[in-house]
C-alpha cells in the first residue's frame, strides 16, 4: 500500500471535464481534460486508474458501489462530459472524492494490500 503524497492536493483537476471513461478487465480509466487550454503544446490530460473499490452518488443516494472486477455495466457514463468542481483528499483513509457539477460524486477508495488507484495530473504520478 502507498500512501497519497504529500504535495499533492488534486488542484489540477479542478475545471476539468471528464472526457473518456475506459473499461478495463480489471480496472477503470477516467480522462480529464480543461477545455480552457486545449490548445497549448502541453498536455492537458489529467489521468485516474482505478482499479479498487469505488462508490458513484448523486447527492447522498449511492448509484453505485463497485468492489470486485470484471464489471458488465456501470452507471459512471452519467458523469461523461461533467466538469470537477472540488477535489478532496481524506489522508487518514487515503482516498479521494471527486464532486461534479450535477451534484455527481465519485469516491475512490484505498484497497488495502493491493494497488486501489493510479494518478497523473501532468505534475505528479503516482499509485495508492
Amino acid at each position: 500500500m502507498h500512501w497519497i503524497p504529500s504535495t499533492f492536493n488534486g488542484y489540477l483537476f479542478l475545471g476539468t471535464t471528464l472526457e473518456q471513461v475506459c473499461f478495463f478487465q480489471f480496472s477503470i480509466g477516467l480522462t480529464f481534460i480543461s477545455y480552457d487550454c486545449i490548445w497549448t503544446q502541453t498536455d492537458n490530460r489529467k489521468l485516474i486508474q482505478i482499479e479498487g473499490e469505488w462508490i458513484l452518488r448523486h447527492g447522498n443516494e449511492v448509484m453505485e458501489h463497485v468492489i470486485d472486477y470484471p464489471m458488465q455495466s456501470s452507471k459512471l457514463l452519467c458523469a461523461i462530459g461533467k466538469k470537477v468542481i472540488k477535489f478532496d483528499i481524506n489522508r487518514e483513509k487515503n482516498s479521494i472524492l471527486l464532486h461534479f457539477e450535477s451534484n455527481i460524486n465519485i469516491e475512490i477508495l484505498d484497497t488495502p494490500n493491493y494497488e486501489a488507484y493510479r494518478i497523473d495530473d501532468g505534475e505528479h504520478d503516482f499509485i495508492v
